[in-house]
Formats: C-alpha cells, structure tokens, sequence
C-alpha cells in the first residue's frame, strides 16, 4: 500500500517517566486528528501495539474519547521488553495502522470530525468517474457555492 497519510515521530523506543520502554508514532489524518501508533508493556506483561484516534482542541493539547473515538489492538506478544523487541513491534504495528487508516479517515469524515474542502471532494469524484450534477458541474467549469 502507498502511504497517504503523512508519518510522525520516531520508531525508536525510549524510556517514559516510569523507566519502561514504549515507541509511539503519529499518523496525521488532518491537521487537528491523527492516529497514536503506541508500543509499550502492560501490566500483564505482554508487549502492547495499540492505535487509537486522538483530537488536537484548540488550545493545542490533544484528547481521545474512550469508547467513542476509534481504538484497537493491534499486536500483543509475550515477549521480553527489549529495545529491539519494541522497535520491531513497533514497524510492524504501524504498518497495519496504516493499512487501517483510509477506514479510519473516512469514518470520521462522515461523521464530520474531519471537514473536507469542497475543490478536493468534487476533484475525488470527478477522479472516480462520479456521474451526478456536482460532478457534472465540476466537469463543465460552472462555480458553485455551498448555502
């Protein structure tokens, strides 16, 4: 799969403020959602991949609705918490996040989390060979305006 969707942060892993190991990755859907690809060990023991939608606010810090926004588990191993381990895991986790992101992405367009200009949803349907009249107007140069 291409990657549409552009890829933060590094796979590395490094020590958070408990001294455990975790790798985390951010794959941006827009400008204020994106995708946490996290790595890290739980307290049953086994390595963890999760991908879970999070929501930049507008005062710049970021919030996820348990049990509302998008969340799943993608990788759990009973392995040892190794650099290696966690990177490893982690190449792999985010490679199936992004492989889940186009769903992900139009789940929350739908819903209106993500708003879409006009210009790229008619310029998606004329590229798909949609046949209704806001194609048909796109096609034909005419301006249309929203109400």
């Amino acid at each position: 799969m291409t990657q549409q969707f552009q890829v933060t942060g590094s796979s590395n892993a490094r020590r958070n403020m408990r001294g455990d190991l975790a790798a985390r990755q951010r794959i941006m859907l827009s400008e204020s959602i994106y995708i946490e690809v996290l790595t890290c060990k739980r307290f049953g023991g086994n390595l963890v991949t999760t991908a879970r939608v999070w929501t930049i606010e507008a005062d710049g810090h970021a919030s996820t609705m348990m049990c509302q926004d998008w969340s799943q588990q993608l990788i759990s191993n009973r392995v040892r918490c190794t650099v290696k381990a966690v990177e490893q895991q982690q190449a792999e986790g985010l490679a199936m996040a992004q492989d889940l992101a186009l769903g992900v992405y139009n789940q929350y367009v739908s819903s209106g989390a993500i708003q879409i200009p006009v210009e790229q949803s008619l310029a998606s349907q004329v590229a798909n060979g949609g046949g209704d009249a806001w194609v048909a107007a796109a096609r034909s140069g005419q301006i249309m305006r929203i109400m």
